[in-house]
């Protein structure tokens, strides 16, 4: 059942803030590294979109785990770092299925990023992200969708389109839903991660999705931090270990509390 009242936090880290919050007694590390060390623990599978179009996912964790997670990746692809992170929530106890929207192809040139992101077909995006939904569902699990940039559009967009399979989202410095009739069909609670210096999601857009969700009666939850955009990509020119690190552990927390 939809929550009454929408719940809106909005926090705006110092660096001193973020700094402290990445060193809180428990969390064995003082600056976030996505890259679990040792070998990759998934493994690359072949998955269907409902038309018979055929993609590949990274896939980790036991397929009995209580717990669900779909990753999108941002305009870089599936790289080592996204797959490391669906290692990183299989430890946790999910089952982790990270879609490849690029069709295996990696890159770390912005430019010939943006040529492969406006080369994409949206009704082939929507049905590569609905199939690893159902590859990642299982009877009595909560689902989790999250992403990264590109990914995190992408994720709050499929909540909105699956929301009775989706249970909650986590949006790392995508660019947000503004319309509130959109928003209205989220069925759990959202967490945006923003940097306070994005030049491509501004701090003029996080409010307007706070305003938006506000008016569809939506719980979320935004962390804002002094950093750029990317901050939690090692492979990013914004990357900030220490951001990255205090983001990880909102993240974590916003789980735990929203998928009890």
């Amino acid at each position: 059942m939809r929550r009454s009242l929408a719940v809106a936090v909005l926090i705006w880290l110092t660096a001193v803030q973020v700094a402290v919050a990445a060193m809180l007694p428990g969390t064995g590390e003082t600056e976030f590294d996505p890259l679990v060390s040792g070998s990759l623990q998934g493994r690359m599978v072949a998955l269907k979109t409902a038309s018979g179009a055929a993609f590949k996912a990274y896939v980790s964790g036991s397929s009995s785990a209580n717990r669900g997670i779909v990753l999108i990746h941002d305009w870089r692809g599936l790289t080592r770092g996204v797959k490391s992170w669906a290692d990183r929530f299989a430890g946790q106890g999910y089952r982790a299925v990270a879609v490849d929207l690029y069709g295996g192809r990696v890159t770390d040139d912005p430019d010939q990023a943006r040529r492969w992101i406006r080369a994409l077909d949206t009704k082939a995006v929507d049905a590569k992200i609905k199939a690893a939904v159902q590859a990642a569902q299982a009877p009595g699990r909560p689902l989790v969708i999250m992403g990264w940039g590109l990914g995190g559009r992408e994720a709050l967009r499929a909540a909105v389109r699956m929301p009775d399979a989706i249970s909650v989202v986590v949006d790392y410095y995508g660019v947000p839903l503004h319309d509130a009739s959109k928003l209205s069909a989220l069925q759990g609670p959202v967490l945006g991660i923003f940097a306070s210096r994005d030049t491509r999601v501004t701090p003029d857009q996080v409010a307007a999705f706070w305003k938006a969700m506000r008016q569809a009666d939506q719980p979320l939850e935004i962390h804002v931090y002094n950093a750029d955009h990317g901050f939690a990509s090692p492979s990013s020119d914004g990357y900030d270990g220490v951001a990255a690190q205090a983001a990880w552990q909102a993240t974590v927390s916003f789980l735990e509390r929203s998928l009890q």
